[in-house]
């Protein structure tokens, strides 16, 4: 269905754009064949195309079979290997968490829409800290940076996470929940729905959305924090309610006179999914093996 969906789409904008109907047709499955295999969605999954006349078939193919399918090739790769450490990070957290529920918590709370409320809020605020971590020290960004490495802003933006994403401390940050009676259950049930929660906002084409940008975390807002602008670098870390940004200094709105610029300081330059996730790491292990003071082999990996 969705493929269908998805060639009636691109034959309306062929049409749009008069192209004679053989090319029209032959666009169209090859659009679909290519969107399947992960082609880069340049607008969150409808393809713009400029018209070009009855030009060179290769020239009308070129912008989605090379570069356009590499990065889709990085996105879906890295998707597919993150959906597997989702499963385990949270199979870690769900498994580890009582542990501290049950020698931490100071009161119980009972069944209702309330402790709902609760665990999400403890959920969110454990999320915003550990990616403040992750931004604030080098060892954790190399959990993070293949997030931000893609120098386009779209829904594949959301699947580049990274195979050890889910790995490291994030536990630690839900000792409230724990304080606060949240039982394991629930953190289970609504993990996964905290994370799907994230993927909407990864879009270019939404803007802002009025009072809901006092609340929640919006298309605009994340724009400025996937943005290497000097405005812009290291705000708005919040995953769901942005009060967190605004309440601890990393908030920043998107400026009209400042468009984003997306990637990473140092850009990755390779299409490699592996050499993307541990770039970093492999880096910080040069700098820590080549300085020469060894209290800075090891201060290196926590600056």
């Amino acid at each position: 269905g969705s493929i269908v969906r998805l060639q009636t789409v691109v034959s309306e904008i062929l049409k749009r754009h008069e192209y004679p109907e053989n090319i029209e047709s032959l666009f169209a499955d090859t659009l679909t064949i290519t969107a399947c295999l992960g082609s880069r969605m340049k607008h969150d999954g409808v393809f713009t195309i400029q018209a070009k006349g009855t030009g060179d078939v290769h020239t009308l193919f070129s912008d989605i079979t090379n570069d356009g399918f590499l990065r889709g090739y990085v996105g879906l790769s890295s998707g597919f290997t993150n959906l597997l450490v989702d499963i385990l990070g949270l199979g870690i957290i769900i498994f580890s968490y009582p542990f501290f529920y049950e020698r931490l918590k100071i009161i119980d709370l009972e069944e209702s829409i309330l402790l709902y409320f609760i665990a999400f809020v403890c959920i969110d605020f454990a999320s915003y800290c550990h990616h403040r971590l992750k931004h604030s020290i080098n060892i954790f960004w190399n959990m993070h940076v293949i997030h931000h490495s893609s120098e386009e802003f779209n829904l594949a933006c959301a699947l580049r996470q990274s195979i050890t994403n889910n790995l490291g401390i994030g536990v630690l940050f839900l000792i409230p929940a724990a304080f606060l009676g949240v039982p394991p259950q629930v953190i289970a049930i609504l993990g996964p729905l905290h994370l799907f929660g994230q993927f909407w906002y990864h879009t270019k084409h939404i803007g802002k959305l009025g009072w809901l940008e006092y609340i929640l975390v919006t298309p605009s807002q994340h724009r400025v924090h996937h943005a290497i602008n000097k405005e812009y670098i290291d705000k708005n870390l919040a995953a769901i309610f942005c009060v967190w940004d605004r309440a601890f200094g990393t908030f920043q709105e998107e400026l009209d006179d400042v468009p984003c610029v997306y990637g990473t300081l140092k850009p990755v330059e390779t299409w490699n999914p592996i050499w993307i996730n541990f770039q970093h790491l492999w880096f910080l292990i040069q700098d820590a093996w080549y300085t020469n003071s060894i209290k800075d082999k090891f201060r290196i990996w926590f600056m």
